[in-house]
């Protein structure tokens, strides 16, 4: 009878832990909290020699795949994916010249801006440089809005366009690489 009531108790006891347990990993997994930095990939774009000098030229669009998901996934040990995107800002935006040459650089333009928009969400968001130095100049970190929220921007593919005011001709195509950052929230 002592045997009955001691095995009883422990298999109680055992049903109560599992059951505690289980229910702290839910608790631990609904609180799981990233802050992950994403570079989306670089991409390539020929901007190619021109003589327009009126009005903004647009060079584009360059389309680029990038799994997000997968990304995150890595990122998170496989716990949580894009479903668990909470907010996603832009960190960074970098323009170079790969080939500049005293005649051909972004000396050539006096602003610009350029654009992105996803599978996901197809209205262009910019990011605008309002003067260019009449410097040589291979890169432009581009100033961004770091407050914008673009979790609605989140896909698999991305599409790039540079548009361009030129302050003198481009006798040269200029080949340049375009590098966007991003701050995401991950949360589960």
């Amino acid at each position: 009878m002592r045997k009955k009531i001691i095995t009883s108790t422990l298999a109680i006891a055992v049903i109560i832990a599992v059951i505690s347990v289980s229910q702290s990993c839910t608790k631990v997994a609904n609180k799981l909290h990233f802050n992950l930095k994403m570079k989306t990939g670089s991409v390539n774009i020929t901007i190619p020699a021109t003589v327009n000098m009126i009005g903004s030229n647009s060079f584009g669009p360059v389309t680029n795949t990038y799994n997000v998901d997968s990304f995150i996934k890595a990122q998170t040990g496989t716990l949580l994916g894009i479903d668990n995107i909470t907010s996603v800002k832009i960190a960074s935006v970098v323009i170079v010249d790969n080939d500049p040459t005293p005649a051909n650089n972004f000396q050539n333009f006096q602003s610009g801006y350029l654009e992105f928009y996803s599978d996901k969400f197809t209205v262009p968001y910019q990011v605008n440089i309002a003067n260019i130095k009449d410097t040589f100049t291979t890169s432009i970190n581009v100033p961004v809005d770091t407050s914008a929220e673009l979790k609605s921007y989140i896909g698999t593919q991305f599409n790039y366009t540079v548009h361009g005011t030129l302050r003198r001709a481009t006798t040269a195509d200029m080949h340049c690489t375009i590098q966007y950052a991003f701050n995401i929230v991950i949360e589960g």
